[in-house]
């Protein structure tokens, strides 16, 4: 995901709309974080603590959720 999330961009708002009565499961992180079947990991390699980049983004990511939906959670 680039880092385009202006208040205009925000689909994950409609997104979010369809689990008013569930939750939504963020199930898997950039490069995997097992090697699982269940974290739609294609390999058996698990690449999530090998690049900075990879925890970088879902750090930032979350950043972003919590920022928005922060007094929702």
């Amino acid at each position: 995901m680039c880092k385009v999330l202006d208040p205009e961009k925000y689909d994950f708002d409609k997104f979010l709309e369809c689990f008013t009565e569930a939750d939504a499961d963020m199930h898997t992180v950039p490069g995997g974080q097992n090697s699982d079947w269940h974290s739609y990991n294609p390999t058996s390699y698990v690449a999530f603590r090998d690049y900075k980049n990879h925890k970088g983004r879902t750090i930032w990511l979350w950043e972003q959720i919590t920022a928005r939906y922060g007094s929702n959670i």
